[in-house]
């Protein structure tokens, strides 16, 4: 991989872009080939995690296919994609959790019990 940004090297632009909050990594994902790749790679994650820069964000969902994360430090809001579910998942009771990188939704389709997992690294669930 590239350096990102030459002029400073990969391991500064690494440790400025670790204390970015989340809710800019789409905004630099768009920047170039190089940017997405990091942060789809989850390889920012983890350094954020080996440097203990954890925050916390909190979900909800208030419509069937809406979801919503809030980060209570910065006060920001960031929608995620919309779920592509059928009828019998989205009127059913659903229960979620936050699983590392993950937010996986459990409820039940036409078929039976359900997981929807939403990769915080592809913004896509």
């Amino acid at each position: 991989m590239s350096s990102l940004i030459h002029v400073i090297g990969r391991d500064l632009t690494m440790k400025s872009l670790m204390s970015l909050p989340r809710y800019n990594y789409a905004c630099i994902a768009s920047l170039n080939r190089s940017f997405r790749e990091l942060i789809r790679s989850g390889e920012l994650y983890r350094l954020r995690s080996t440097h203990q820069v954890i925050k916390h964000w909190v979900y909800f969902s208030c419509d069937p296919l809406k979801w919503e994360a809030f980060d209570p430090v910065n006060e920001k809001w960031m929608n995620l994609p919309m779920m592509d579910t059928d009828l019998g998942f989205q009127f059913s009771d659903k229960e979620s959790m936050a699983v590392g990188t993950y937010l996986l939704v459990i409820g039940n389709d036409m078929l039976g019990p359900g997981i929807y997992k939403y990769s915080l690294l592809t913004n896509s669930w």
